[in-house]
């Protein structure tokens, strides 16, 4: 099995977990005359295992402040969106669009596993974001096409 042997590798990306059951007293003493058993060599294991998507919400509070000789109100910046006026953050929307259009994952097959998931988003509410998203990211695209189609030959499959 291929996965088994990178195990160290995926343990120093992803990080790893040690886990030492208790020892029963009872298993400590022999059954043969009472006594205490030495210590051996400890047998370990290794699984894969993947932790679920977590949601979160994110919740940003900034302070008002007020000057009490000339009433000027003066507060932090807000935190920038992807999207103009975005409730999703940009995790949140890198996902969708990529299964989207890397996974080929249609948006209400998302909806509904975000769904069972107990995050419930509307499917027009998912396809205003991704038509948001492909705004923000027109100039990105039009740099692209315009490298692309720049060359002298074009190749496609």
């Amino acid at each position: 099995m291929a996965i088994l042997d990178n195990f160290h590798q995926v343990a120093a990306l992803a990080g790893s977990q040690t886990i030492r059951p208790p020892v029963v007293e009872d298993e400590k003493v022999s059954l043969h005359e009472g006594t205490e058993q030495a210590r051996e060599t400890p047998v370990a294991m290794c699984e894969l295992e993947v932790i679920p998507r977590q949601w979160k919400v994110v919740q940003t509070v900034r302070e008002k402040f007020t000057c009490r000789d000339c009433e000027r109100i003066s507060q932090p910046p807000a935190p920038f969106h992807p999207t103009p006026r975005g409730w999703a953050g940009p995790n949140l929307l890198a996902m969708v669009l990529f299964e989207k259009f890397g996974q080929h994952q249609p948006l209400n097959r998302q909806a509904e596993r975000y769904a069972k998931e107990g995050v419930e988003i509307s499917l027009s509410t998912l396809a205003d974001q991704v038509g948001a998203c492909a705004v923000a990211l027109r100039p990105i695209h039009d740099l692209i096409r315009a490298h692309v189609l720049g060359a002298e030959r074009l190749h496609a499959d």
